[in-house]
């Protein structure tokens, strides 16, 4: 946090006046606006606003392995980062239509609540955003972790174990363990608060039926697999058709 911070003050000094102006306008935040922004609903205009004008834990990856191209071209990069027409495809659409079921199943396995939340800003790196599928509490409300969501489409016909078991999913490497070259690694490190911890622990897997969905949240450790959370007799007694789910919801 601090050697990101320090980065963003030099890179500031070295900016024009206009866009010195445009950055405390429209980028820099109060601890005040700060929660304004985190309690703005996902997908309306206070969120779309907020997002606009900052990196995203889901671009983070891109822009970085970008910088090293050798011929770059940065206007042309902005437009497509920040100015991108993107409305969706067959993944983010499922992941839509399954995460409220991801954070119910998940609340009841792990007796906790979760708390969702708009657009994480943080006044010391405002130019950074994430947004969160949820934020695990327990019962007293105190912070346990955020949690990030993936359904992949491949589990419309295969199970989480199957799936596991070809060595088919992309992010994990023969040996399970997640891959850190990966924008999934690099959008949790993002997500990771209070301090962008560089460390996930990938568990665990959501093996209910047809379209299993993926669970992360960050930890002091990293764990070297993703493993089903729950036993056999559990996800016999909860095997649900995600698909089915998503269209009730």
């Amino acid at each position: 946090m601090n050697v990101l911070r320090k980065l963003t003050e030099e890179k500031l000094k070295t900016c024009e006046v206009n866009e010195f102006e445009f950055y405390n306008r429209y980028v820099a935040v109060s601890l005040d606006q700060s929660t304004e922004i985190i309690n703005a609903e996902q997908g309306t205009p206070s969120w779309h606003k907020a997002r606009k004008v900052r990196l995203t834990a889901s671009k983070a990856r891109a822009q970085f392995t970008y910088y090293s191209n050798k011929n770059a071209d940065w206007d042309k990069r902005y437009q497509e980062v920040f100015h991108c027409n993107f409305l969706g495809n067959e993944d983010t659409i499922r992941g839509l239509r399954c995460e409220a079921f991801a954070r119910d199943l998940y609340a009841e396995h792990y007796s906790c609540m979760i708390l969702e939340s708009g657009l994480l800003v943080r006044p010391e790196l405002p130019w950074l955003s994430a947004s969160l599928d949820g934020t695990a509490m327990d019962k007293d409300g105190n912070f346990l972790r955020n949690i990030e969501i993936k359904t992949l489409k491949e589990g419309i016909r295969l199970t989480a174990d199957e799936l596991i078991e070809m060595n088919a999913i992309p992010i994990l490497d023969k040996n399970q363990n997640l891959k850190k070259n990966t924008q999934h690694y690099t959008q949790m490190q993002v997500d990771s608060d209070p301090v962008f911890t560089l460390v996930l622990d990938p568990s665990p897997v959501l093996n209910f039926g047809p379209g299993p969905v993926f669970v992360s949240h960050p930890s002091p450790v990293l764990h070297s697999a993703y493993r089903p959370a729950f036993d056999s007799d559990f996800a016999t007694s909860n095997s649900t058709d995600l698909n089915e789910v998503g269209d009730k919801r």
